[in-house]
């Protein structure tokens, strides 16, 4: 098994070093072809609305395809299945853009007849515009207008210039604002943010007690190390892992989640096989290393070779 690990360690290794020649290709042909990529601010802020369970939920036209009924309903169906094992008292959502999630664990609460207390981190100013818009309820749903770090500073963010995907690149022209990354240098759409320690805003109990949720384009790792430094282990954790990022800053799953975090929690993916209703898989860091290399192509050579961008939620529960 040590030598599989190995043998699986060195793979990753240089497949990161592939991944990283063709995107210094990608940026060199995009500036050689004189590309551009930044976004008009013509007609994209149109807002737009849908009707879920009697609530109103406002969305940017931009990403009509994005928010559908069938969309929320999707969400509805994983979290469902995630709260399952546990049902906290809070929601921390870190990178609420627009607030869908908010939104739905409020539903699900309230089937459930219990309180949910929740907490929305948006650190962008238009983003933040409307999750204000979406806001569940003054009595129990908090907005801040800023992102949460392993460090209280002002930075900037931005889209990314160039993914290694045709099909992202293409969304990035009309989605830029829903697609800024702090560890993007020389990208599109910057903004001026402000980040904070959630140790700072929220205390411990609240925190511990809570269903984090983390999708912050490439800053979940340092949040993750974090909460891990100041041995805050919430109940639940979901965060996005992107290989565009974990390849770009030559990351292992073993350099986000230590042995420590291994021993607290158990973790997860939502599947949903043979059109079958979703379930929690237990997967092994290994398995979840796998899947985040080869993603679920069957081709292996195609695969390694020209790795795309790929993203998979990972769930930490604790048992």
């Amino acid at each position: 098994m040590i030598l599989i690990v190995n043998i699986m360690k060195a793979l990753l290794f240089l497949q990161t070093l592939i991944y990283n020649c063709n995107l210094i290709i990608s940026r060199l042909l995009l500036k050689f072809k004189s590309t551009n990529l930044k976004t008009s601010e013509n007609n994209n802020n149109e807002i737009l609305y849908l009707t879920y369970n009697k609530k109103k939920f406002v969305f940017p036209k931009r990403n009509q395809s994005k928010y559908n009924l069938q969309s929320f309903d999707d969400l509805r169906n994983t979290l469902a299945v995630v709260l399952n094992k546990k049902t906290p008292s809070n929601f921390i959502d870190i990178g609420a853009y627009i607030g869908i999630y908010t939104f739905i664990v409020n539903e699900i609460y309230k089937d459930l007849e219990k309180r949910i207390n929740l907490y929305s981190f948006e650190p962008t100013k238009y983003a933040f515009e409307l999750l204000n818009k979406n806001k569940v309820d003054d009595n129990k749903h908090a907005l801040f207008n800023h992102g949460i770090f392993n460090e209280n500073k002002i930075a900037y963010i931005s889209a990314p210039s160039v993914y290694y995907s045709n099909s992202l690149k293409q969304h990035l022209k009309k989605n830029s604002k829903s697609m800024k990354s702090l560890n993007e240098k020389g990208g599109i759409d910057s903004e001026k943010i402000q980040l904070m320690k959630i140790d700072e805003i929220l205390e411990k109990q609240v925190i511990e007690d809570s269903y984090v949720k983390i999708d912050v384009e490439g800053s979940e790792v340092e949040i993750l190390k974090y909460l891990d430094k100041k041995n805050l282990y919430p109940q639940i954790i979901s965060a996005e892992l992107n290989n565009h990022y974990l390849y770009k800053r030559n990351l292992t799953i073993e350099k986000i989640f230590n042995k420590e975090i291994q021993k607290i929690y158990s973790f997860y993916i939502v599947v949903n096989e043979n059109d079958k209703k979703k379930f929690l898989k237990k997967i092994s860091l290994f398995e979840l290393q796998k899947i985040i290399m080869l993603g679920n192509k069957n081709n292996f050579i195609k695969k390694y070779i020209f790795p795309k961008v790929f993203a998979i939620d990972i769930y930490l529960i604790r048992e």
